[in-house]
């Protein structure tokens, strides 16, 4: 870098070509990878490197996708957590209110069962939600 009487730095025009092989470029050819043992397992390498580079870029694409989809769904599973928990509480209250009059029906008990469970599996959704999405996908 060079410095000009006006206190502004030049930056020189630095490309590959003008690091390596003196500013030109040369193409391989087939006749120069004859017999040349050194540079086939050169090639070799990076043609491997670059495929496993592949498969990972792969792997990333489809975790980051299918955690998108999760973000995706969250709400839907929490706002269906919320109806089955809403109706697994009136059911309940409902079975509680029914037990507590003096001549309960028998299936009263049943109710609160049904109302109980409902609670259980909607605030379980939520929670498993992610195991079950993996298990899925």
């Amino acid at each position: 870098m060079s410095q000009n009487p006006n206190n502004k730095v030049n930056i020189p025009d630095v490309t590959e070509l003008n690091i390596y092989e003196g500013g030109v470029l040369n193409q391989i050819s087939v006749a120069d990878l004859m017999n040349n043992d050194v540079a086939i397992k050169q090639l070799i390498n990076t043609h491997n490197i670059k495929i496993q580079e592949v498969k990972s870029a792969n792997t990333q694409i489809s975790n980051l996708t299918s955690e998108l989809e999760f973000h995706k769904t969250a709400p839907f599973v929490a706002i269906v957590a919320i109806i089955i928990n809403l109706g697994g509480s009136t059911v309940s209250a409902f079975a509680v209110n029914l037990l507590t009059a003096e001549n309960s029906p028998k299936y009263s008990g049943w109710l609160l069962g049904i109302g109980f469970f409902l609670v259980f599996i909607g605030s379980l959704a939520t929670i498993l939600y992610p195991y079950a999405r993996k298990m899925f996908n």
